[in-house]
């Protein structure tokens, strides 16, 4: 009887008993993308200050959020565990790439780092083929990894 109390007590000990975040890996080649429909993308609409309302997350990105700052630009921050914390994004303009740009997090992996920054909109930013994709670029051959 003694054994089995502590056997249960050895492997109650084990369980971690935090809470636990779980990533949501819905989105396209684990890329974080930011569109209105609350799917794995939010779009720019031009009547709305918040872009993305509902913060979007993967293995690699959590809780990023897009909150429109001017007609013209529209702040980026959530949390990163990312290699040498880089950051890639880019732009998309009807299916186009507008362009592409790299920002920093507070830390790299396997820590989360933070990451808040600022982007322009392309002038027709309220056209519903206008996205934005947070990624990590491949360190071996700059493809994106997530």
């Amino acid at each position: 009887m003694k054994r089995i109390l502590i056997l249960a007590l050895v492997i109650a000990g084990c369980n971690t008993g935090g809470d636990r975040q779980t990533a949501d890996s819905g989105s396209i080649n684990q890329d974080t993308l930011v569109k209105t429909d609350n799917t794995a993308v939010k779009e720019f609409p031009a009547d709305s200050a918040d872009l993305a309302l509902t913060p979007l997350s993967n293995d690699r990105f959590r809780n990023v959020t897009v909150r429109k700052i001017s007609p013209d630009s529209a702040k980026v921050s959530g949390t990163a565990r990312i290699f040498e914390a880089t950051l890639s994004y880019a732009v998309y303009e009807k299916g186009k790439q507008v362009y592409e740009g790299f920002h920093t997090a507070s830390a790299g992996a396997p820590e989360w780092g933070s990451f808040d920054f600022n982007i322009a909109l392309p002038s027709s930013s309220g056209d519903p083929e206008t996205y934005l994709i947070v990624f990590e670029s491949s360190a071996k051959d700059g493809s994106r990894i997530g």
